[in-house]
């Protein structure tokens, strides 16, 4: 083996070569040469199999010889962006790799004996794919994604019958696709996303019975075939951004194995089938960004639905959801964000399984009802008619940014309730919890004005579990968050002098919305640290402290200093896990006994 990767290969490795014998060569690695411009003769290499010159990038000729080395059987030319010529035939019936991605200047499809099973011809300048393609018999996988001038492709593929993966994506000139006259029994990926010229499909496409994963997004297309339905092995259908879309035939809803359903971004699509309950394997449906404005009844039959999308902007989107979505027993994810209903049904308090809630910018929304206790996350941003809230028993991720007159009108039972519901929630796991708020709850023991808080430690203290945190932030008029981080430095100390640190950080806050949020007003957030535990060595390690110190910065996501924030209270509540049988904060509601509880430990 001859290699010389990512060296300064020049004319000294090609006399080197004219000067060796290379009957005996099997393998050439040059890859990443990025000083080496032309190979010489290889016609002597009768043995070589393996030729590597991905990444030589000032490569201008690679010798016609190429193409009669018999036994090779992996050729990379991968980012050769400066080649003028590149052999157009290639004799090696041995040949199974063939990679050329990246050179700009090839304009012809290389004929390759039949025996290539990978073809990587991506960013490359090809214009047409011959009908001679289907002699290559024995090929899975074609790829021309971004072939900019690439306009068909002969009919003459489907004789690929050993053909499973075929990409186009991104050859924005592709104007159709051929008719499938045979089936295509190997085919399992089809990937025409970003074909921004494709407005439809054959009805023969219904041939490709199975197909896996067919992708059509940002393509043209109008409208799918009625043979759709034949695509009986479809698990995936991507149809995101397909701006002209209008509807979805009825057949779609025959396809049996399909569980991933996205139709997000299409803005003319008005309406969905009513046949919905047919996709019995459906777990993944993601219609934001459409002009639906009522869901079928069906769908509450999709027993299989653990995701529900439906975001919208500009109030625009559902007027109401099914009451019955309580049949959705599978649901873990709702995302309703910027629709038009005013009230959430009363049943969605029985999907059990539903961790995450988004109600972001439901402007008209007035109420939430009793929320599942599985609920983690809720986020109900600029939600400006809310009035009353009935919260989930066990959050531990809890956004209400909410700027609105009848603020106050929500906060009071909102507090109260998920205020003695924090031992539980922080006991299960990571908890997070913010709103518009001035005060520190007084479920924090220990709390002050300003950016940092002390307190005195006892021995006691070995069994501490975990330190629940809280601050008070005020930010200056219009500040808009674009990746805010609370940081907590805690600072131990012993009589004798030593001392440690830890820092716990609340960040990746708002992580899920697709917009900068402006705060108008004072906010609270509470949380604690995931990786408590691992940041402490030993048991003992609270036990050897007399006295800590928990000061907070705001911070901006690279992690300097916010200026225009700052922390106007904070508060820290330190928790121990104990067998206890009795409440641990003051309830009006009947609490059964738990035999694990997280306390307050008071000094």
């Amino acid at each position: 083996m001859l290699n010389n990767s990512g060296k300064e290969c020049r004319y000294i490795l090609i006399s080197k070569w004219i000067k060796s014998d290379l009957v005996k060569l099997k393998r050439i690695d040059l890859s990443y040469s990025e000083y080496l411009i032309q190979i010489p003769d290889l016609s002597n290499a009768k043995e070589l199999e393996s030729l590597n010159l991905k990444g030589c990038t000032n490569l201008v000729e690679v010798s016609s010889s190429v193409q009669n080395l018999n036994k090779l059987e992996y050729l990379n030319m991968e980012g050769c962006k400066n080649l003028s010529c590149i052999p157009s035939t290639f004799a090696s019936k041995l040949i199974r790799t063939l990679n050329l991605v990246g050179c700009s200047n090839l304009k012809k499809f290389p004929e390759i004996a039949g025996n290539v099973e990978e073809l990587f011809l991506n960013y490359t300048a090809i214009e047409v794919v011959p009908s001679a393609i289907e002699c290559l018999t024995k090929l899975v996988s074609l790829r021309l994604t971004s072939c900019a001038k690439l306009r068909s492709l002969p009919s003459h593929i489907c004789k690929l019958k050993c053909l499973r993966m075929l990409n186009l994506c991104g050859c924005s000139k592709l104007e159709s696709f051929p008719e499938i006259l045979e089936a295509m029994e190997g085919l399992k990926y089809l990937y025409l996303a970003n074909c921004r010229n494709l407005q439809s499909l054959p009805n023969s496409i219904g041939n490709l019975k199975n197909l896996a994963e067919l992708d059509l997004r940002g393509t043209m297309i109008k409208e799918l075939p009625s043979s759709i339905e034949h695509l009986t092995g479809l698990d995936q259908l991507e149809l995101q951004n397909c701006k002209s879309l209008v509807n979805l035939p009825d057949s779609i809803c025959n396809l049996k194995s399909l569980k991933n359903l996205h139709i997000d971004g299409c803005p003319k699509l008005d309406k969905l089938p009513e046949n919905l309950d047919n996709l019995e394997s459906l777990e993944d449906l993601d219609i934001s960004g459409s002009a639906v404005k009522q869901l079928p009844s069906s769908i509450i039959h999709l027993k299989s639905l653990g995701r529900l999308l439906f975001r919208v902007q500009d109030s625009a989107g559902l007027l109401q959801i099914p009451t019955a979505i309580d049949r959705l027993s599978s649901l873990k994810t709702l995302f309703l964000s910027g629709n038009n209903f005013e009230s959430i049904p009363a049943s969605i308090e029985h999907l059990s399984q539903l961790h995450s809630l988004d109600v972001a910018y439901c402007r008209r929304l007035r109420s939430l009802p009793e929320l599942p206790g599985s609920l983690q996350h809720l986020y109900a941003h600029e939600c400006t008619s809310l009035e009353s809230v009935l919260s989930s028993k066990h959050f531990s991720e809890i956004d209400y940014m909410l700027e609105s007159s009848n603020f106050k009108h929500f906060a009071l039972p909102i507090a109260s309730k998920w205020i003695k519901r924090l031992a539980e929630a922080f006991l299960q796991g990571s908890v997070k919890i913010h709103l518009p708020g001035g005060e520190i709850p007084m479920w924090f023991c220990n709390q002050n004005m300003g950016s940092s808080v002390s307190m005195q430690l006892h021995s006691s203290y070995s069994q501490l579990k975990g330190i629940a945190l809280c601050v008070v932030l005020e930010f200056e008029e219009n500040y808009v968050d674009s990746g805010l981080i609370v940081r907590c430095k805690c600072h131990f100390k012993t009589n004798h002098g030593g001392s440690s640190d830890l820092n716990f950080n609340l960040n990746n806050w708002l992580q899920w919305y697709y917009k900068p949020i402006l705060f108008k007003s004072d906010h609270l957030f509470v949380w604690d640290d995931p990786c408590f535990e691992a940041n402490i060595i030993d048991e003992d390690w609270f036990g050897k402290y007399s006295e800590a110190t928990f000061e907070f910065f705001p911070l901006d996501y690279k992690e300097n200093l916010l200026r225009n924030c700052k922390v106007k209270k904070c508060g820290v509540r330190l928790l121990i896990c104990e067998r206890i049988a009795i409440r641990t904060y003051n309830s009006d509601e009947e609490e059964e006994p738990c035999p694990k509880r997280l306390k307050c430990l008071q000094e």
